[in-house]
């Protein structure tokens, strides 16, 4: 499955890479937003942490590119 995992640290990356190891993931600094949900496209899910905005707007977003897991 491809995920976009948001507000990634570089340090944060071993492990996270290593916890989806299974799966194709595509990290990015930036938060969750109205606009950067668009680097989800493709993706089936996504990771969110806790500065992330998943407000109703941004999840109707996310939805309408496909991701059907958070």
């Amino acid at each position: 499955m491809k995920v976009t995992v948001f507000s990634t640290h570089p340090f944060e990356m071993p492990c996270l890479s290593n916890a989806l190891s299974q799966h194709h993931a595509n990290f990015t600094e930036k938060e969750l937003n109205d606009v950067s949900f668009a680097l989800a496209e493709g993706s089936e899910a996504v990771t969110l942490f806790t500065l992330d905005k998943a407000d109703g707007p941004v999840l109707d977003k996310l939805a309408a590119c496909g991701i059907k897991y958070i």
